[in-house]
């Protein structure tokens, strides 16, 4: 009971926010969860241009503005879910609605790619997420060492040049990969990621040697100056970096 009252106050905001960007509509009544803050009961929301303009118990409702009765339901903030697969995964189990990895070149290494080019804004469960009261996701790629970029899409309507907030956000690593070309033991998948952003790392100042092959092989395609690029930004410090394991690693 509770549980529904969250997630169908919270997408008040979401709802009206997408569709009617260009109105001003109150939210009024409602017991309001703000970012910061004790909970404000009686609260008036004022959305301007799909845009929070005030929140409060005694905010003026603008003439014109299209009231929404919210008495006796919760509004909270959109939730923020950063690992999803949606609009890129449909049904996991079948390959044609999964587009959430890449193939490569069987290395473990696809720094550079980004699944949201294969977002499907029309995806049926975008309007479930939102029904629970998600308003914002992470786009992640799976598999493979390193398996790409993310990105931050917002769940509104439209096409994916209109919901894409950014894009790249971040690269991803996975700790749990296994492969031929990965590693069979988190031990060896630590070393081969040591590896591959070490090659990143050299190949800019020994590029000369590498390609007359007076250099030892390079572990991934690093090579490539767009995975190279990806590599080096995240492990610089420069574009963020998430490494996923299920079992926490020790100093």
């Amino acid at each position: 009971m509770i549980a529904t009252r969250i997630c169908r106050a919270a997408m008040l905001a979401a709802f009206v926010a997408a569709p009617l960007s260009a109105q001003v509509v109150a939210i009024t009544g409602a017991r309001v969860f703000p970012v910061s803050g004790p909970p404000i009961d009686n609260a008036t929301v004022v959305i301007r241009d799909g845009r929070i303009a005030a929140v409060g118990a005694s905010v003026a409702i603008p003439a014109g503005a299209r009231r929404i009765d919210a008495a006796g339901k919760w509004v909270t903030p959109g939730i923020f879910n950063a690992t999803t697969s949606l609009g890129v995964t449909e049904v996991g189990q079948i390959p044609g609605s999964y587009d959430a990895s890449a193939q490569g070149n069987g290395d473990g290494v696809t720094a550079a790619f980004r699944p949201w080019d294969g977002f499907n804004p029309s995806s049926p469960l975008l309007q479930v997420t939102r029904n629970d009261g998600i308003t914002t996701v992470g786009v992640i790629p799976r598999g493979a060492l390193i398996g790409g970029q993310g990105a931050v899409i917002a769940l509104r309507d439209g096409p994916l040049a209109t919901v894409l907030l950014r894009g790249p956000a971040a690269m991803f690593a996975d700790l749990n990969a296994r492969g031929d070309n990965i590693g069979a033991s988190r031990g060896e998948v630590f070393q081969r990621l040591r590896d591959v952003l070490d090659d990143a790392r050299q190949y800019p100042r020994r590029r000369a040697e590498y390609e007359r092959a007076a250099t030892r092989p390079l572990t991934s395609a690093v090579a490539a100056p767009e995975v190279r690029a990806d590599v080096i930004e995240a492990h610089a410090g420069c574009r963020p970096a998430f490494l996923r394991s299920d079992t926490p690693w020790r100093d």
